[in-house]
């Protein structure tokens, strides 16, 4: 993948973006919290020649800057890096994949340009509230695990190694873990590596992004989305912990397509196979069935 740094402001603000090749149409890939851009990897790979993908890693990932205040960590700032990147690229229209994190990000950008993405797949976007209780105790049990998080590794085959036991982890194939090894590490002065996204940033996402910032205020606006014209096929995994009632709320928003995945919540890295199906069939039209286990879009 070619990469590219993106001046995004003149406070100096970088961007990254990995740009697959390939033919048009481009492909938008948005990761979830605290990976990178570069664990769309063996996605990439499987969609050859089928599309030209375009990776980005939001602020406080990969190689991009991180944030320097609160509002940078909103759904308005990233979503504006994604189309000052996607701009620079002469990108006009395109398809879209966010998860998690980048879902939420990816639905903001369809509300802010009507009709810019044609079609997209939505896995489990931080994109609708749920019971403000639970959400309160799943951000602090966040926040918590990530200040606790392993962030300095002697060579990426130690991360690869350590993360194949540890939940969520351990449900990426081999391949995902690698490519995030390769993608979300930096290597210090001592050269050791360094996790990308530090606990601090990671956590920050959570509490403000999921909290206040993304989850509860872009949700009223969904319905513009297939209003402009946008198809959408939302993907929840059957083992995920992501809530049914924000996952139904989307359905209902979005008036999408559903694919049921038999996994948790990191779809793209559980079966990138299976990912890349369902990305020929629904935003490329590929006609092909499929090969490995999941539920049709219906």
């Amino acid at each position: 993948m070619k990469t590219r740094l993106h001046r995004i402001d003149s406070s100096g603000t970088r961007v990254r973006s990995l740009d697959g090749g390939g033919t048009q149409p481009a492909l938008v890939m948005l990761h979830a919290g605290g990976l990178c851009a570069g664990v769309f990897e063996p996605l990439v790979h499987r969609l050859g020649p089928h599309c030209r993908p375009v990776a980005i890693d939001l602020r406080g990932h990969g190689a991009s800057s991180a944030p320097a205040k609160l509002s940078d960590f909103g759904y308005a700032t990233l979503a504006g890096d994604v189309f000052a990147v996607l701009d620079e690229l002469g990108v006009q229209s395109a398809f879209g994949i966010g998860h998690s994190l980048g879902g939420g990000v990816l639905l903001h950008a369809a509300i802010e340009r009507p009709g810019f993405f044609p079609r997209l797949v939505v896995c489990e976007a931080a994109a609708t509230s749920v019971d403000p209780e639970m959400l309160e105790r799943r951000v602090q049990r966040l926040s918590a695990a990530s200040s606790r998080r392993r962030t300095v590794w002697r060579t990426p085959d130690d991360l690869i190694e350590r993360y194949r036991a540890k939940i969520p982890f351990d449900r990426f194939t081999l391949e995902s873990l690698q490519a995030l090894a390769r993608w979300g590490l930096t290597i210090r002065e001592d050269n050791q590596y360094e996790l990308a996204c530090p606990p601090a940033v990671e956590a920050g996402y959570y509490a403000t992004c999921l909290s206040a910032i993304g989850a509860g205020t872009i949700e009223h606006r969904l319905p513009e989305i297939p209003g402009a014209g946008t198809h959408c096929t939302i993907v929840r995994g059957l083992k995920s912990p992501f809530p049914e009632a924000s996952h139904q709320m989307q359905v209902d928003a979005l008036k999408g397509e559903v694919f049921l995945f038999d996994g948790g919540h990191f779809f793209p890295q559980e079966d990138p196979d299976l990912a890349a199906q369902l990305l020929k069939k629904v935003l490329l039209n590929d006609s092909s069935p499929f090969r490995r286990a999941g539920q049709a879009p219906r």
